[in-house]
């Protein structure tokens, strides 16, 4: 495969095909082909997969409306409470967040770090995107995967832009209202696997995600 090859595949595949929808189910029949072009016998195989459909998402910071984006899976209602910035996860840090609205300097976080939170006692988290010296204003799509959730319980969960945050801490926000309303649900993803094979008893497994852009 040369080259001009991987680019045309690159530019053939350019289109958001998130896991568990059609446009996923396309590019995997897509490589597919391609790895049978190359001599490499490929098959789809499918798997669960949790996915939500977003309906309305809202921040309300003392009483305005400000941009956001709901992150998928993570419930639906509506919950107030003041704002509390963390920049760390510390247990000094959260040591004030019980009952509070979490803004966190990252973009999302790991099952340790959503456990830490949980044991806060925190009631929302609002999470942030992007870079606040860039004219870019666009939110990125996330989820709470289950992984990072991991039997603890589910808060209401949204992302701001970075410049929203930095106005939030700006203005002194006291109180913040997250409303969500999603569908949740259990959709169908797929793994394309292909086999080349080689000349001794040795397996070597490449694996790469094509769920995105």
């Amino acid at each position: 495969m040369s080259i001009e090859d991987i680019l045309r595949i690159f530019r053939e595949t350019d289109f958001v095909h998130a896991s568990g929808t059609p446009e996923e189910l396309r590019v995997a029949e897509y490589l597919k082909a391609r790895c049978e072009e190359l001599g490499a016998a490929a098959r789809i195989e499918s798997f669960p997969v949790p996915m939500a459909e977003m309906g309305s998402a809202e921040v309300i910071a003392d009483g305005q409306s400000i941009p956001c984006r709901g992150i998928n899976l993570c419930g639906s209602g509506e919950v107030t409470a003041p704002l509390y910035y963390a920049p760390t996860l510390d247990k000094v840090t959260l040591a004030g967040a019980k009952g509070k609205i979490v803004l966190l300097d990252t973009q999302g976080v790991n099952l340790f770090g959503y456990k830490d939170l949980m044991d806060a006692g925190v009631c929302g988290i609002l999470f942030r995107y992007g870079n606040a010296n860039y004219p870019n204003d666009d939110i990125d799509e996330r989820e709470l995967r289950k992984h990072v959730v991991n039997g603890e319980r589910t808060v209401l969960c949204a992302m701001l832009h970075a410049r929203t945050a930095v106005e939030l801490l700006r203005r002194e926000t006291k109180e913040v209202t997250i409303r969500i309303r999603q569908k949740e649900f259990e959709g169908e993803s797929r793994n394309v696997t292909a086999e080349l094979p080689g000349r001794r008893e040795e397996f070597i497994t490449l694996t790469a995600h094509y769920d995105s852009t």
